[in-house]
């Protein structure tokens, strides 16, 4: 199935299929307008089928908002660090000119080049110098329900 937009399809009562063909931050609005719109129907829905093929991934605020869908425990992410060069740096300066970046994220990002820009050459962590970092949700979903369900 080769589309170029994000969408929902009910396949039957009781199973929808979402296809979300990238995350880049230039589809971060569409995927938020496809989920608040359908969030009724995939909260009453008992099967959700998350089709990702050929999605070469992209930025965290794109694919975030899927994380209640999938929670079930706290999840642990491994950070990085970024070598910090000219080059590299332009990058972060980029995803500045995003129109669709939050005031925060554009504060976030302005920070994190202050910090690349001093260490010029180096390795440098972005995540207040921890190395991992746990996400915990409030609450675990009941739809769509974990599979196998029990």
């Amino acid at each position: 199935m080769q589309t170029e937009n994000a969408f929902i399809h009910k396949l039957s009562k009781k199973t929808l299929l979402m296809r979300i063909p990238s995350f880049s931050g230039s589809q971060r609005m569409i995927i938020d307008s496809m989920l608040t719109f359908n969030k009724d129907l995939i909260n009453k829905t008992d099967n959700l089928i998350i089709d990702l093929r050929n999605n070469g991934g992209g930025d965290d605020s794109s694919y975030s908002p899927l994380i209640p869908l999938l929670y079930t425990n706290p999840i642990r992410i491994t950070t990085v660090e970024f070598l910090s060069t000219p080059l590299n740096n332009k990058r972060m300066e980029d995803y500045l000119l995003n129109p669709d970046l939050s005031e925060k994220s554009k504060r976030q990002i302005n920070e994190q080049l202050i910090l690349l820009k001093s260490n010029l050459g180096k390795f440098v962590n972005l995540n207040n110098g921890q190395t991992t970092v746990v996400q915990r949700l409030d609450k675990v979903t009941v739809h769509p329900k974990m599979w196998p369900s029990s």
